[in-house]
């Protein structure tokens, strides 16, 4: 009896044994209470009171103290940890408004801040375990108005015909659909209608069942792996704006009504009013409210059930959960997370339980966080969230919300972070029961994963399919960026280490938006021709390097392309495009003081010679070789340069070359002999017989030389037909002296006979 009485009366004795710190008028308002409590006819032990236990296994020192500004009651225990206070995460919503544990070193205080209701409550210990009571009770009956949780018309009170029906709900524009999908547990699967910001066009997206191109199961996935499944965009998005970030949206897709069965409900609803079949009828018409996205009305309606009949509401975990997701998703936050921990309290075991706690725990995160949900999770909801989004029992919708939320702006940061929940995303994009902000949440997580290591194509296609499925999406701008610096990359690398044929492998598959930063950079644009160059894909080559010289500001550079624009014209068998470019090159002013490049220069020599035989390309190289830049080594070149410009004055640089090869093999010999020969000859017959004789002269001193003797009996012939007597008499000498050519041995030997008499 002592305890007893001490538990329910002594109040006051008990807080000064337990070490209580209150001040006298909290501690006489609060026995004030107790004492009309007593006399309270209407007190149910069950129904009106709440008891919340910490169980510590030791005793502990505590004080407490009521706070009468914040109706809030502060527990403080020493020595404890906060995490032997877990079970307040969860309380009696009809006493508690919230409880806030703080931890200090070694010691914890707990606030409990009450509802604002008349409230009596008491402090206790019990031992063996020892543990800290707390008991609330309400002290007065509660009066409910009904009038102000449901403010029916009054023509509705006295029931309406079908021809005199107001329009107490808005007007809804909501086409129903044919064929309405199946329900899906806790999620309902249906569709509402949205607009694209450019086009109107519906567009059909493939079913996960019935459609070919449907992206396959996570262990099938390659190339698609990072997609956004096409669906019907007007069957998932919604046009309703919650106010919500759009991760902590609704979980639930949107089921249309039609405006006749909302016109049957409101008739239904209106018929039972004040009856008995008024709740089961008010709870169906909430459910059809609540789930064609209607929260605000839903809510209303739920809010007259509780007053109707607290018992049967409480009883039913679907229409707790219903309720506090339509509190939630209109902002009534307090409201919501009273039937939220209302549904844990009464149905812990529910499949609408893991749901109820998702929501809870968003409630804390938008209302308490520095972010309020815009930003990165907080440290310790992200936790919580990440527990939940990897225990296997959780239904899918929870584990595939709680993902987005511990991903929230963490993805752009550590891309690798995606790995862990990659097969909650999977299955999100591949579901058909996701709502379009969750759904397009989880695209643009695993695309941003993927973009940065993924084939640069598939990447683009994904965000290109992001991009055009979410218009209006400012994030599909920073997956475009990463994808345009990777293609810089690659073209940057290929340039580098000449892996030609990786960027045209690429180039060839690429949309040509990725490609068009390069006809604002000349050195890119100059690379990519380089590449099909390389790999014989001659008429894109044309292509990039005729765009380059309209491009390219450098005067060489532009030279050195239209030369190669030249020589693969020529392969492609069009010389007359070739000459074109080819004047070009022979046009530039500023080719003779800045010269020309090593290629451009390799490219005029291959024209130069057989099979093309290009005139302006070998002037060119002319021009080089005069100016010192360029030597030619080649003495078959040499020797094709000077039968192609015989009798040109441009050719005594290229018989002076020759003359000057250093010729050891008999073939080498043999171009020589026969080239300085026949100019020799030339100049022989253009009246240049001195110049004419030195050339026969050098032709017949030639070592291993095949026509000596014939060489020097031509010299003696020009150097007497100019009075060179001297020099035609050492010439014949030479060639008298020659035995292995008895003809032109003769012919000298005659010559000196009549040079002598």
């Amino acid at each position: 009896m002592f305890k007893k009485k001490l538990f329910t009366y002594s109040f006051f004795t008990f807080l000064s044994v337990g070490g209580g710190v209150f001040d006298s008028n909290s501690i006489c308002a609060q026995n004030i209470k107790i004492r009309k409590e007593k006399i309270s006819p209407t007190f149910l032990a069950g129904e009106d009171s709440y008891r919340m236990i910490f169980e510590l296994g030791e005793p502990r020192r505590y004080a407490t103290r009521f706070i009468n500004e914040t109706r809030t009651l502060q527990l403080r225990v020493i020595p404890a940890r906060a995490e032997e206070f877990n079970s307040t995460s969860f309380y009696d919503t009809r006493f508690v408004k919230r409880v806030n544990i703080k931890e200090d070193k070694s010691e914890v205080i707990i606030n409990i801040q009450l509802k604002n209701l008349p409230i009596g409550w008491v402090v206790a210990t019990q031992n063996k375990p020892w543990r800290i009571l707390i008991d609330f009770w309400k002290t007065e009956p509660e009066n409910k108005n009904l009038e102000a949780d449901w403010n029916w018309q009054p023509d509705f009170i006295d029931g309406l015909s079908k021809e005199n029906i107001p329009e107490i709900m808005p007007n809804y524009t909501i086409k129903e659909k044919e064929n309405s999908d199946k329900n899906f547990v806790p999620t309902i699967r249906s569709q509402v209608v949205i607009q694209q910001s450019e086009k109107p066009k519906i567009r059909q997206f493939p079913n996960k069942e019935n459609t070919k191109n449907n992206i396959k199961e996570t262990e099938n996935i390659k190339k698609t792996n990072i997609t956004l499944p096409e669906r019907n965009i007007s069957e998932v998005k919604n046009n309703k704006e919650y106010n919500l970030p759009e991760i902590y949206g609704r979980l639930e897709l949107v089921k249309p009504i039609s405006e006749h069965r909302m016109t049957m409900l409101q008739a239904q609803m209106g018929a039972v009013f004040g009856g008995k079949e008024e709740f089961e009828i008010g709870k169906n018409f909430a459910d059809e409210l609540y789930k064609s996205g209607n929260e605000e009305q839903a809510l209303s309606i739920y809010r007259r059930l509780v007053a109707l009949s607290e018992k049967n509401f409480k009883l039913d975990p679907r229409i707790l959960w219903n309720a506090g997701e339509s509190a939630y998703l209109t902002r009534n936050f307090d409201l919501a997370n009273d039937y939220f921990r209302s549904l844990l309290l009464n149905s812990p075991g529910s499949e609408f339980a893991a749901l109820a706690k998702l929501r809870i725990l968003d409630i804390d995160e938008l209302s308490n966080s520095k972010t309020k949900g815009m930003g990165k999770t907080g440290f310790q909801n992200a936790e919580k969230y990440s527990e939940m989004a990897l225990y296997d029992k959780n239904p899918l919708i929870v584990k595939i919300a709680s993902s987005l939320r511990v991903l929230n702006n963490l993805v752009d940061e550590k891309p690798q972070a995606v790995k862990t929940y990659q097969q909650n995303l999977d299955a999100c994009v591949t579901s058909g029961s996701i709502p379009f902000d969750l759904l397009k949440n989880c695209a643009y997580n695993k695309i941003r994963s993927s973009v940065e290591k993924e084939n640069i194509n598939d990447a683009d296609a994904a965000v290109q399919q992001f991009k055009k499925l979410v218009a209006g999406d400012k994030r599909s701008v920073l997956l475009e960026q990463i994808v345009n610096s990777r293609v810089k990359d690659l073209l940057k690398n290929t340039a580098q280490n000449k892996q030609w044929e990786v960027w045209t492998r690429f180039e060839k598959g690429a949309r040509q938006t990725l490609l068009q930063f390069t006809y604002s950079d000349s050195d890119a644009l100059y690379t990519r021709a380089e590449a099909f160059d390389a790999v014989g894909e001659v008429q894109k080559s044309i292509q990039l390097y005729s765009a380059f010289w309209q491009a390219s500001p450098d005067q060489k550079r532009k030279n050195e392309a239209a030369a190669l624009v030249a020589r693969l014209n020529y392969q492609s068998n069009k010389p007359s495009e070739a000459e074109i470019y080819l004047r070009r090159i022979e046009q530039d002013e500023k080719r003779k003081t800045e010269g020309l490049t090593d290629k451009t220069v390799q490219a005029l020599r291959e024209l130069s010679v057989a099979p093309y035989r290009n005139k302006i390309a070998l002037r060119l190289l002319l021009d080089e070789m005069k100016l010192g830049r360029y030597v030619e080594r080649d003495l078959p070149t040499l020797g094709e340069w000077a039968r192609a410009l015989r009798g040109t004055p441009d050719v005594e640089p290229l018989y002076e070359k020759i003359l000057a090869f250093p010729a050891k093999s008999l073939d080498e010999i043999q171009t020589v002999e026969t080239s300085i020969m026949q100019y020799a000859e030339d100049l022989r017959d253009s009246g240049r017989f001195a110049k004419s004789g030195d050339m026969f002269l050098a032709m017949a001193n030639l070592a291993q030389g095949t026509h000596r003797a014939e060489a020097a009996y031509k010299a003696g012939v020009v150097y007497a037909r100019v009075g060179l007597f001297d020099k035609a008499k050492t010439a014949w000498l030479l060639a008298a002296n020659d035995t292995n050519d008895k003809r032109y041995s003769s012919l000298a030997s005659e010559r000196l006979d009549r040079l002598n008499k």
